[in-house]
């Protein structure tokens, strides 16, 4: 087990401690809190990843979401070469906690790993995934209230020449955000491939003729579903009908984990 890894369990441990500190709670929750993050470290220590996948996940559904338990949960997956389950869990704890740089280079170990790269994005697109979809409204948000105060001065300074070119620029930022808040909405709706062999049909039937095959852990966004089957397109232009067990919704908002398994 590498540093990095060990230091994830740790500080998940050290978290929940730091939570229950601040949350009263009764002795008898306290202490079970306490021996089932140590019951799931011990697994993932040992190298039992199945069991620590099991013992994560009901911790999460039993506690709730935290960065740490996806990460330590996705760092099972790894470990059990499950990589488009571990790439999901990452990805799920970025949404609860953007820029976390321990999530982001397992990320983007176990993509290098499982052979996915990202292909070189064009200078709007990298303009658009420099902030999420809630930064770029609260940019709107706050242009928008500083073109209504400028529009309200004007009332009161009518000789003053920076008020046009200001509210022009104001404008400007603002549809730019706008924009932005909603191209980063399409990719809040992505899903990961989490089976292994998903193979693209050109029809949602099993018999169907397959026109490429999706790695573990690729990015998708679905477009349509018929009969099982979901119509998905990736970042390489790729699209086709899969399986929907072949995929999982990396987002967090509408997610009932269980004992071994997260649902939507």
């Amino acid at each position: 087990m590498n540093v990095p890894r060990l230091l994830t369990v740790v500080t998940a441990a050290m978290v929940w401690l730091v939570h229950l500190a601040g949350n009263p709670v009764v002795a008898g929750d306290t202490l079970g809190l306490q021996e089932q993050l140590h019951d799931a470290n011990r697994h993932y220590v040992e190298g039992s990843y199945d069991e620590a996948v099991a013992a994560y996940t009901r911790l999460i559904g039993q506690y709730g979401l935290s960065p740490e338990l996806l990460h330590n949960l996705g760092n099972s997956y790894a470990g059990d070469k499950r990589y488009g389950s571990a790439v999901l869990h990452y990805l799920r704890g970025l949404r609860i906690d953007p820029g976390n740089d321990a999530l982001e280079a397992d990320l983007a170990k176990i993509r290098e790993e499982i052979g996915l790269f990202d292909e070189p994005l064009p200078l709007h697109k990298r303009v658009v995934t420099l902030y999420d979809m809630n930064q770029w409204l609260t940019g709107a948000l706050v242009s928008y209230a500083l073109l209504t105060l400028v529009l309200a001065l004007r009332l009161r300074f009518t000789g003053s020449k920076a008020v046009v070119p200001l509210s022009l620029l104001l404008t400007a930022i603002i549809c730019v955000c706008g924009v932005a808040a909603y191209r980063q909405h399409h990719n809040w709706n992505g899903a990961v491939i989490v089976k292994p062999d998903t193979h693209l049909l050109l029809s949602p039937f099993a018999s169907a003729s397959s026109t490429g095959k999706l790695l573990q852990g690729t990015v998708v966004y679905n477009e349509k579903k018929h009969d099982g089957y979901n119509y998905v397109h990736d970042t390489r232009g790729r699209s086709g009908w899969i399986p929907a067990p072949s995929l999982a919704p990396i987002n967090t908002s509408s997610l009932t984990y269980s004992r071994g398994s997260a649902e939507r």
